[in-house]
């Protein structure tokens, strides 16, 4: 019985990490249009490759008429649109999907969002202005160049629940702050993961703020966030840079049973010396 449910709670997480994800954004569309990629698996960040959304009401993509994300126009890639309970809803395909962008990124200000399994490559030197970048389950965002990363950038992890990295060749951080969104929850009682990847440049772990993050125990309960991640304590989490790698670190406090258990085999070891 135990094996059985074992074997049904291991398929259960299977699911839950394969689900797809699903946004419901309230756009007020004022002045801008929302965009869908529809340029197949592999492509360019180019005009006709995008569906169009100009109001909260349309309940069907229209033609991009030659346009692409520009200011304050959200972009969505690997996901596909309906309209679910009266309101407009964007589904990741879960379809591995790579996007190369140009210097496109710079004016995409209101928001980025990759789906499952997108990958998207910007291949231009830029210094880019603030942006919101969104990201699925196991996305990789490469920037591949020299980047000068502005303050108040956004890079929203989501569910965490895949391997998703941002990568950035070089990067110059100054004294911007960017900001890392997501939630994750452990499964052991500890964690340490890789979001972002910064081949040179300036900065340290104090560019990044990482208390907008939401991690929790195995038990749902929420860990505090500290900002000298070199020395945890249990029941936080926080930010380290470690050779590159910006990394959420987190230590759960254990649960009683786990106390209970050390403090019996400490004292049956005690019993065990003194009959010696």
């Amino acid at each position: 019985m135990k094996k059985i449910l074992s074997l049904f709670m291991a398929m259960m997480a299977v699911s839950a990490s394969q689900a797809a994800t699903v946004l419901q954004p309230d756009f007020n569309y004022n002045g801008y249009w929302v965009y869908v990629w529809n340029g197949g698996e592999n492509g360019n960040w180019s005009e006709n490759n995008w569906g169009v959304l100009k109001n909260s009401s349309q309940s069907s993509l229209q033609s991009g008429d030659g346009y692409k994300p520009i200011n304050q126009d959200p972009g969505f890639i690997g996901y596909d649109f309906s309209v679910e309970g009266g309101k407009q809803t964007f589904t990741s395909n879960q379809t591995a999907i790579t996007v190369t962008a140009g210097n496109d990124l710079k004016s995409c200000a209101s928001g980025i969002y990759l789906g499952d399994y997108v990958t998207l490559n910007a291949t231009e030197w830029g210094d880019y202005g603030a942006f919101s970048m969104h990201l699925g389950t196991n996305t990789q965002v490469n920037f591949n160049f020299d980047m000068g990363v502005a303050d108040g950038t956004v890079f929203d992890f989501g569910q965490m629940t895949g391997n998703s990295l941002v990568t950035i060749g070089t990067a110059w951080l100054g004294d911007k702050t960017t900001i890392l969104k997501g939630s994750y929850t452990l499964a052991g009682l500890t964690a340490s993961i890789d979001m972002l990847h910064v081949g040179f440049g300036d900065g340290s772990i104090s560019n990044f703020d990482g208390s907008q993050l939401h991690v929790m125990d195995s038990d749902g309960n929420t860990l505090t966030y500290a900002q000298d991640a070199s020395n945890l304590k249990e029941g936080e989490f926080g930010l380290q840079y470690n050779d590159g790698n910006v990394q959420l670190v987190a230590m759960a406090v254990p649960e009683p049973a786990t106390a209970v258990m050390g403090l019996f085999g400490l004292g049956t070891l005690l019993m065990r010396r003194r009959r010696f």
